[in-house]
């Protein structure tokens, strides 16, 4: 199955505002993001790229790099 993650959802990973999303998406990650064919779209990567926030960052280059290795 097909899964498009934007910049919002990664953000609640880090989300101290809100602990019960930021509760539920990391264990969405830790446990369920795994069955899924993860998508992200160039304009989330845009939006990555002028995020000051490093934890997020490197959250969705670790997603990007998992999306490489399942296309080889």
């Amino acid at each position: 199955m097909k899964l498009y993650i934007e910049t919002s959802v990664i953000g609640f990973l880090y989300a101290y505002d809100s602990k019960e999303r930021m509760n539920i998406t990391r264990m969405f990650f830790r446990k369920s993001l795994k069955n899924y064919d993860v998508f992200i779209s160039d304009l989330t990567l845009k939006e990555r790229d002028n995020m000051k926030e490093s934890k997020i960052m490197k959250e969705l280059h670790r997603i990007r790099a998992n999306m490489s290795k399942k296309r080889k």
